[in-house]
């Protein structure tokens, strides 16, 4: 049984190599770049036969459908950047000094000599795009409650 599985490798081995010279390699490449070329301008050819054929009506009813779709993806992706992108000034400074202000133990520890200083602070933060219409303090105090 091995003798014949032997005799199979080699026969297999001679088919291969008698028929999958460098040559012919070469030929199967063009003749598949060949059939490929041509696949793929008959497809142009014919995408831009049928843009060719239309009515105008057609075109500027799709032109219109297709340019609002688009103008209305841009729109909306550019909210979302800048949504995404939103760099705000952050007041964490008076935050903190109306804490200290209010808390009469941590006042008395530092003293009465807390100034506003040029230090700002900004985030990179999302942003509150919303519908309704609500104040930072408001938007803050829910943000706290959660």
């Amino acid at each position: 049984f091995m003798a014949a599985e032997d005799e199979l490798e080699s026969w297999q081995g001679r088919i291969v190599s008698k028929f999958l010279t460098p040559q012919a390699q070469k030929y199967g490449l063009i003749a598949g770049g060949t059939f490929g070329a041509y696949l793929v301008s008959k497809g142009f050819l014919s995408l831009t036969n049928f843009f060719s054929h239309l009515n105008p009506q057609v075109v500027v009813k799709y032109g219109f459908y297709t340019g609002f779709g688009t103008a209305t993806l841009l729109g909306g992706m550019s909210m979302i950047t800048l949504d995404n992108l939103y760099i705000r000034a952050d007041p964490v400074f008076q935050y903190c000094r109306r804490k200290v202000q209010r808390n009469r133990t941590v006042l008395t520890a530092l003293g009465d000599g807390i100034e506003v200083g040029d230090l700002r602070s900004y985030r990179l933060d999302a942003g509150r795009f919303e519908l309704c219409k609500k104040t930072s303090k408001e938007t803050k105090e829910s943000s706290e409650k959660e």
